[in-house]
């Protein structure tokens, strides 16, 4: 005779590999990052006016993420953030960087350098710059005033 618990564990792997994005690895955000490149984001129209960049105030900035606490440059970004409410993702492409990826969607995550067909991240639930998108274990991007920053994680 089956048990219960050998059918509700098929039952799980299956549900898993019907719907990969919601099976995939989650990439912890805590620790120490740098902010370590701009680029213009995918949606900006050539010609454009650019927004006012924060790009000088930020690069080689850290932000650090800790259990109880975000620690972020300011300004533009929210100094200090007490108690963030992590909640780990999979994102469809349309939802990062606030839905404002161009179609095709799919191409414009592949060139930052998305490789998946979701992108793993995390919301920190802080005020100000609150999403961020895993490329690795090592590298995430977030949006702000129409750029892409790019973060790397401080090597243990």
């Amino acid at each position: 005779m089956t048990s219960a618990k050998t059918i509700i564990s098929a039952l799980c792997l299956a549900a898993c590999l019907s719907t990969a994005p919601a099976c995939a690895r989650t990439i912890s955000i805590l620790g120490t990052w740098t902010i370590v490149s701009s680029t213009p984001a995918p949606w900006v129209k050539p010609g454009e006016p650019p927004l006012p960049s924060d790009e000088k105030d930020l690069l080689g900035r850290r932000m650090i993420f800790t259990k109880n606490r975000v620690t972020a440059p300011s300004p533009p970004l929210h100094p200090q953030c007490r108690n963030p409410n992590y909640e780990y993702k999979n994102y469809p492409f349309g939802w990062l960087f606030e839905g404002n990826l161009p179609e095709p969607q799919d191409k414009a995550a592949a060139a930052l350098g998305f490789k998946e067909q979701f992108a793993p991240g995390v919301s920190t639930g802080c005020e100000g710059v609150s999403d961020f998108g895993f490329l690795d274990d090592d590298t995430a991007l977030f949006g702000l005033n129409n750029r892409i920053y790019r973060m790397e994680r401080k090597k243990r």
